[in-house]
């Protein structure tokens, strides 16, 4: 649930945080958004790298599966390294309860909606 929150909101907050950074006065006051800007899309970067590597190392699994030599092993085994064959060939995508997928897409479409957030917000005062 935090998660949903925290990409749901993500974009908003990154839009006001850079109107904040661009148009406050005070130089301790950009310095405090910059930095509690920085914040935000640090660790959403890192959320949406999470799960990028998280897509790439189980789409890896089948291909690595393969390599082996699966068709020398006893029949258990077999069967097991089958089903793992398999199941690897759908990725493994980490996503938030409304079903965004959390990848480096996902994190591209948050910077991009930032953005738009923020010039909305230099339309809307000007």
């Amino acid at each position: 649930m935090l998660l949903m929150c925290h990409v749901s909101l993500a974009a908003i907050v990154i839009g006001i945080l850079c109107y904040y950074v661009i148009f406050v006065e005070s130089m301790t006051d950009k310095l405090r958004h910059g930095l509690h800007l920085g914040g935000w899309m640090s660790v959403l970067y890192y959320t949406c790298l999470k799960g990028q590597t998280t897509i790439e190392e189980s789409t890896a699994i089948a291909e690595i599966t393969l390599r082996i030599a699966w068709y020398r092993a006893p029949p258990k085994v077999k069967k097991y390294l089958i089903l793992m064959i398999m199941r690897a060939q759908k990725p493994l995508v980490l996503r938030t309860a409304l079903g965004t997928d959390i990848s480096l897409q996902t994190y591209l479409k948050i910077m991009k909606s930032g953005y738009s957030y923020f010039t909305l917000l230099i339309c809307m005062v000007k």
